[in-house]
């Protein structure tokens, strides 16, 4: 073949090769570049959505300091901003951003103690009115159009873990945070616990030290720095100053603000905070001592000393309080058992002298952490993580089972993420990782399913991150977004992106601290070698957020900014980053050219630790429970009243502290639960001493003071009692009493509240008590009528294996039950007597039977075979009077004829022996469990033999015929024996069995005659008439307790459901079976009745 052939096959082979390569290359190119495109786009999604967070969550100016957080409205934000960003970046346009979310499996925030889960969850679809009202079924539950899968926030989830000591002492649940903070709640030694705190190491320069004997404050150290108080200083705009001016500042027991205004003009040597319109307001003169608001209205400055109780080895922490307030003379209180507050005396000895611009937050971290630390050393230092209740399995585990999580200490288990090196080794802290990291992976995975079920044409994948990723989401508030299905080229986009903030609240970084120092027109990191200034002093780095305020001419409105923490005498730009902090740490210097003079510190490490200190304790210092002096209490006279019924309310005011308070009283309700137009003050009992207005109207508000709004967005409205400028002496109590009609809805909560202000402020109250009650419903019984028949069988026994004693006591019990009875016993005649309808057959029986007696249904046909059993002929010689044989068999086919289908049947089977057949009268068969057989001879004069074992011809030589003959004959018997008896017994028939002496006869009698073990009994000559009785007292008539019965939480209780007839209900008459909501477990739900009917019961 010539060349110009080959080359022109050859390219005709390759040429096709080339296209496809290059068409698969470029589409690889392609799906790369897209790929890197779309992780761009997310991690730029995920930065907006914490910046979002940010946002939201840091006080950019003074007038959103006083707005209401919610961390969920900020999470929800904070997620339509990552949606909207992504939908941009995506080309789609916000309004198209549901588009993107079914490729958005979940979205995970990692809060401080907590975290969010964001994905889609299967929900109902609510029913709406033309005007978008929810609409409701007559039970109360929302009507709904089906179900869809909807993206929604899940419910916030703590960190936490349940731990159990192995001997049951401890039973714990923990929650745990990003950084040393735990909460402790459960049972320790027995008693439920409470606690919560930080974890510091103690008695080491590691951690915390305090004065070992406690009572003082001085010599408190922080990982070596001095913990002393702070004078803590910002630059605040106020329309008073009409300028931006520097003030002191201090923190007081609600963790505001309140700044030092020394000398001020009117206001000099006072306190004041700034309101949302930028206005100073100071604090009003000092509430004297024993005022219901002293604890609450008045201002005071916490500061926590340790204490020692050296005989049981254990600390605590003693808070007392310095009133802030003009008038108040910068007393000392702390707070005793019954939550008066109570003078704190020579204070100087333990605090030292305490300046009016100075701050204890620092200390008080210290101090709590310490004690609390020591109670968790003591109580759960033998935890181990063995000790885990239902633990959750992941792909971490860094902690061995047998390690002790909570023995804090310097060695393997400084808790405190401050100190880098320590804490990456913590056992606390690595457990506390694996806790939270295979909890939300857990949670996440639950997620994934969720999605694989609303998108099932993907295959959702829940992405594995790294230790170290896990490590960043967990190093501050973080957001993990996953984003999977999305095509690219060739294949499907699945990647997440990580953000973490750190501008935030929640979270205190010991990184994110930066000091401003006099001198320097730069904030810097701790030891910055820049650093030239003096006596730096440490804040969050939120704190130096530009604050605006605005200023008004003739003409123009202008916003001028501020930074809290610049250096007003140096320049405009002093609230600027060091440069050098920002790109190079490695510029850290320890002993840099900062100059400090203890002012009030001596070092850097000093002032980083007292800093650190004071805004962990800041961060959730939460406001202290301060009980007020005077008290409420609260009672109802019954905890169930029935609708339109009246109840008694008692409230007491007391007044615990030492002089005169004035008070106000609001007692308040829905309107829709009582009638207010009933209510009748008890003047008798009543001891305010003030005019009471019976019809005082308020409206409904929420926790955060706003107007509370029904469905239909109308306000919702409480009445109420209200009685002003109540007067009450020292240690003396005040009582109001009253009664009112209720209404409300059956077996709903009806809660009544006694609110007490303190005179001259309607606007927080000072203590409530809160009475509950509930609308139930009086239901009546009608009269019992006895119709039910019982039907009495008696098959006894008269084969010549009886003796003569055993026949004569028989016949005595028969006629002790036909006779009237003694005291305590009911006989047969007590029966007929008290009108049940009673009928009454008995049967004897040998190798025949027959009935002696039959069909007596009235009391005066008892008398004839009463005689006859009390005094029968057939004693009257000594001679053997009874035929051989106990044929079974015959007995019970002549007790069946007897048998009534309108009555209950009551059959009473005695026998002394084991059945015979009709052929042979001589021979009984007895039956063991097993199928096991046996037979023994009788003769004229008494047993003959002893029991002989018929074996199974299966397992016996084919030539033994006379054995097989045995086995057919026994199996035959017992199987007929078992057949009829099975035909009688039923659901209003029970056979009752009395061993009278039989050898063998148990497991028959028992197991294949007898109606259950409670039906079988054993006799003999001494106890056969108890036996009888024991019998007969089953027969009783219906006995129902016809007093008025009442329901709980609209339930109604009902005796003996199974003999109910109808329900009468306003005189029309309901069978159980027609009910709307039938009767279950006795339990009958009146809701389904109007709640003023009257109703019935019938039996």
């Amino acid at each position: 073949m010539k060349l110009q052939n080959m080359t022109v096959i050859f390219i005709i082979i390759m040429i096709p090769i080339i296209i496809v390569t290059s068409y698969y290359i470029g589409l690889q190119i392609k799906t790369i570049t897209m790929q890197k495109d779309y992780t761009v786009k997310l991690q730029t999604a995920a930065k907006d959505s914490i910046q979002a967070l940010e946002i939201n969550t840091v006080e950019w100016n003074s007038a959103s300091s006083n707005l209401a957080d919610s961390k969920r409205r900020d999470v929800l934000a904070s997620i339509n901003t990552f949606t909207t960003s992504l939908a941009n970046n995506m080309g789609i346009g916000g309004a198209g951003k549901g588009r993107i979310q079914t490729y958005i499996p979940a979205i995970v925030y990692t809060m401080y103690d907590g975290y969010y889960i964001y994905s889609a969850s299967l929900m109902k679809e609510q029913e709406t009115d033309n005007n978008g009202l929810t609409q409701f079924d007559n039970d109360g539950t929302i009507k709904s159009n089906g179900e869809s899968y909807q993206y929604i926030l899940k419910p916030y989830s703590p960190y936490s873990a349940r731990y159990a000591s192995a001997n049951g002492s401890i039973d714990v649940t923990v929650n745990y945070t990003l950084d040393n903070y735990i909460r402790v709640y459960g049972t320790v030694n027995g008693e439920y616990q409470a606690k919560e705190g930080y974890l510091v190491v103690c008695d080491d320069d590691a951690g915390v030290r305090v004065n070992k004997n406690g009572g003082s404050i001085s010599g408190i150290t922080y990982s070596g720095a001095t913990i002393k108080p702070e004078t803590l200083t910002e630059q605040v705009y106020t329309v008073d100053d009409g300028k931006v001016k520097k003030y002191s500042y201090i923190y007081d027991q609600y963790d505001n603000k309140l700044y030092w205004d020394n000398k001020d003009g009117t206001n000099e040597d006072n306190y004041f905070s700034v309101d949302k319109n930028n206005n100073k307001v100071y604090l009003q003169t000092a509430l004297p001592e024993g005022d219901a608001g002293f604890s609450i209205t008045n201002r005071f400055r916490k500061i926590s000393i340790p204490m020692y109780d050296n005989r049981e080895d254990e600390w605590t922490v003693q808070k007392v309080f310095q009133i802030l307030n003009p008038g108040g003379e910068y007393k000392f209180y702390y707070e005793n058992q019954s939550g008066a507050f109570v003078e704190f005396t020579n204070p100087g000895k333990t605090l030292g002298t305490v300046k009016q611009e100075e701050d204890y937050s620092a200390i008080n971290y210290c101090v709590e952490s310490y004690v609390f630390t020591k109670w968790v050393n003591k109580y759960l230092k033998d935890i181990t993580v063995k000790n885990i209740q239902s633990p959750t399995v992941g792909q971490y585990n860094n902690v061995g089972e047998d390690a002790n999580i909570f023995a804090i200490n310097s060695n393997n288990n400084n808790p405190d993420p401050e100190n880098d090196g320590a804490y990456a080794t913590s056992v606390l802290a690595q457990h506390k990782k694996d806790i939270i990291i295979n909890t939300i992976e857990k949670n996440l995975s639950q997620a994934t399913e969720q999605a694989k079920k609303m998108n099932p044409n993907y295959e959702y994948r829940l992405p594995q991150l790294s230790y170290d990723e896990w490590e960043q989401a967990l190093s501050n508030i973080s957001i993990i977004a996953f984003m999977q299905g999305m095509p690219i080229g060739l294949k499907y986009y699945n990647n997440y992106a990580i953000a973490t903030s750190t501008l935030n609240k929640e979270f205190v970084d010991p990184d994110e601290l930066y000091f401003a120092g006099e001198g320097d027109q730069y904030y810097h990191q701790r030891q910055c070698d820049q650093a030239t200034g003096s006596n730096y002093i440490g804040y969050r780095s939120i704190d130096y957020i530009a604050k605006s305020y605005e200023v008004e001419s003739d003409t123009t409105k202008s916003t001028k900014y501020y930074y809290p923490h610049a250096n007003e005498r140096i320049s405009t730009d002093s609230e600027l980053e060091c440069y050098y902090c920002l790109v190079n740490r490695s510029t850290y210097n320890a002993n840099n050219k900062a100059k400090w003079n203890n002012t009030p510190y001596n070092s850097w490490t000093d002032s980083y630790y007292n800093a650190l200190a004071r805004e962990r304790y800041m961060q959730l210092d939460e406001p202290g429970t301060y009980k007020p002096n005077v008290t409420v209490e609260k009672t109802a006279s019954a905890s169930s009243v029935e609708y339109g019924g009246t109840v008694r309310y008692t409230i007491t005011i007391k007044n615990n502290g030492i002089v005169e308070d004035t008070v106000n009283l609001l007692d308040f309700w829905d309107e829709e639960d009582f009638d207010s137009g009933t209510i009748k003050i008890d003047y008798d009992k009543t001891n305010l001493g003030v005019v009471i207005d019976k019809n005082k109207t308020i409206l409904d508000r929420n926790s955060d003071n706003t107007i509370r709004m029904d469905q239909d967005g109308k306000p919702i409205v409480k009445n109420g009692i209200f009685a002003e400028e109540i007067k009450i002496g020292a240690k003396q109590e005040k009582t109001l009493e009253y009664t009112i009609n209720v209404k409300g809805k059956l077996g709903e909560p009806l809660v009544n509240t006694a609110a007490v202000y303190s005179w001259g402020n309607n606007d927080v109250s000072i203590a409530e008590a809160t009475a509950t009650t509930s609308v139930e419903k009086k239901v009546t019984i009608a009269s019992v009528t006895n119709s039910e028949n019982y039907n009495v069988i008696m098959i006894l026994d008269h084969s010549n294996s009886m003796s003569r004693e055993m026949m004569k006591q028989m016949y005595s019990a028969v006629a002790g039950l036909l006779a009237k009875g003694k005291s305590g016993e009911t006989t047969l005649y007590d029966l007929y007597n008290k009108g049940i309808n009673m009928n009454l057959s008995i049967i004897h029986f040998n190798h025949n039977a027959t009935c002696k007696c039959e069909d007596i249904n009235k009391i005066d046909g008892l008398s004839s075979p009463h005689n006859y059993y009390e005094n029968p002929p057939i004693f009257g010689t000594n001679t053997t009077v009874f035929d051989g044989g106990t044929d079974y068999i015959k007995a019970f086919e002549v007790a069946e004829g007897k048998l009534l289908e309108d009555s209950t049947n009551i059959v009473i089977f005695l026998t002394d022996g084991c059945p015979t057949t009709a052929a042979n009268t001589a021979r009984e068969y007895r039956i063991e469990e097993g199928d096991r057989y046996f037979y023994r001879d009788w003769s004229p004069f008494g047993l003959f033999s002893s029991w002989k074992e018929i074996k199974n011809p299966n397992k016996t030589s084919p030539l033994d015929i006379l054995n097989k003959i045995e086995w057919n004959t026994a199996t035959k018997l017992w199987g007929e024996i078992k057949e009829i008896t099975e035909r009688m017994k039923g659901e209003k028939s029970k056979i009752y069995c009395i061993n009278y002496g039989a050898d063998g006869a148990k497991y028959g009698l028992l197991n294949i005659i007898s109606s259950g073990e409670e039906y079988y009994s054993e006799a003999n000559t001494s106890n056969i008439k108890i036996r009888f009785n024991n019998i007969i007292n089953n027969i009783k008539p219906l006995e129902i307790n016809t007093d008025p019965i009442y329901s709980q939480n609209g339930i109604l209780t009902i005796e003996k459901p199974d003999k109910l007839k109808y329900i009468k209900v306003n005189g029309t008459f309901i069978e159980p079976k027609d009910l709307e909501k039938p009767i279950k477990d006795g339990k009958l739900d009146l809701t389904q009745f109007d709640i003023g009917a009257t109703i019935e019961l019938v039996y």
